[in-house]
């Protein structure tokens, strides 16, 4: 709750208190209307400092040292208590001094004890009751509030341990083909390092935002497969397909990639008869991602694939309503991403 808005709530809840049935009043009854002097007599003084300090020494020390800290026989005694003292000095002030100094009291000479710990029972209690009302309002407020932003400060946290993680991988295994191309003394060697300096300025300056254009993310994936296909010695191999328009639509960077990146690190390659098969279209804000390739069972790389794993918990926090379909018998692997773009 916003400072201005706690402020104006309790300004309202005493004008209610100490001048509402007299000031409103007095508009439909003029004659009702005690002047301007009654507000600054010793008896409502008393009440100016009697009523809020009831009020607030509920409401910043029982509340929050008992209430708060579910010590509630605790916070009963001291309610009971606070009760009893909002009595007494009120009747020893208005009752007693009062009459002594000014001449003045509250109540009619024919009041009753009795009657009077009852009739303040009710002004305490009121007093008490909405200070608790008003406390667990705030509090409540608060704790959302703290608990949103630590949401908000793991799920940051964790997103970019997820995408540290991602880019590295992604690094190493272009690197390691980039080696082999130079041992063997291949043209593609410096092509291939040039589209790895693109890719890498990618990763490293515009996927630090939350979100990206997804026309920037196509061309990079649009690199990346160029990349792969240089070390190949048979193109056609590999199959890309992408269909839809692209306009102002946006995407968490780095999300779809791990997809991609699997297919040429787990799959057969250089197989016409067994290709790497992309495709992705897109239609409005839908995105539909869908790779297929045969599992090459002589992959010297048996890691148990960190970046799909990665990509999961992303899509998770970034997407919760995305759907990931993914198939595998002895020869096939196939994932099928589904994700509406405006659902984030």
């Amino acid at each position: 709750m916003k400072k201005w808005v706690k402020i104006l709530l309790h300004a309202v809840f005493w004008f209610y208190i100490f001048a509402w049935h007299n000031v409103i009043g007095a508009f439909f009854t003029p004659d009702s209307w005690r002047g301007a002097s009654y507000y600054f007599d010793p008896l409502s003084i008393s009440q100016y400092i009697l009523f809020p300090c009831t009020f607030y020494f509920n409401y910043f020390f029982i509340l929050p040292v008992f209430y708060k800290t579910n010590q509630i026989a605790k916070a009963w005694i001291a309610w009971i208590v606070l009760l009893l003292a909002f009595i007494g000095v009120r009747y020893l002030f208005q009752e007693v001094l009062f009459l002594k100094w000014f001449g003045i009291k509250n109540y009619s000479d024919d009041t009753t004890i009795g009657y009077y710990i009852y009739d303040n029972i009710y002004f305490g209690g009121l007093l008490i009751v909405m200070s608790v009302l008003f406390w667990i309002i705030d509090d409540n407020i608060k704790s959302q509030k703290e608990k949103y932003l630590l949401l908000e400060e793991k799920k940051s946290a964790e997103l970019a341990f997820l995408k540290n993680q991602v880019n590295p991988h992604f690094i190493f295994n272009t690197l390691n083909n980039i080696y082999a191309l130079v041992s063997s003394k291949s043209d593609k060697a410096l092509p291939s390092i040039e589209k790895l300096s693109h890719l890498m300025r990618y990763m490293y300056k515009d996927s630090d935002a939350e979100q990206v254009s997804l026309q920037r993310e196509i061309e990079y994936i649009n690199s990346f497969i160029e990349l792969q296909i240089i070390r190949l010695s048979n193109k056609e191999s590999v199959q890309y397909n992408f269909e839809g328009n692209l306009t102002n639509q946006t995407i968490a960077p780095l999300l779809l990639i791990p997809f991609i990146e699997n297919m040429f690190k787990h799959g057969v390659l250089n197989n016409i008869e067994k290709p790497l098969q992309i495709k992705i279209t897109v239609s409005n804000n839908n995105l539909s991602l869908l790779t297929t390739n045969y599992i090459n069972k002589n992959s010297k790389d048996n890691s148990s694939g960190i970046g799909l794993n990665n990509v999961r918990k992303r899509l998770a926090l970034l997407y919760p309503e995305h759907i990931l379909t993914i198939q595998q018998d002895e020869n096939i692997y196939q994932c099928n991403l589904q994700l509406n773009l405006d659902k984030k």
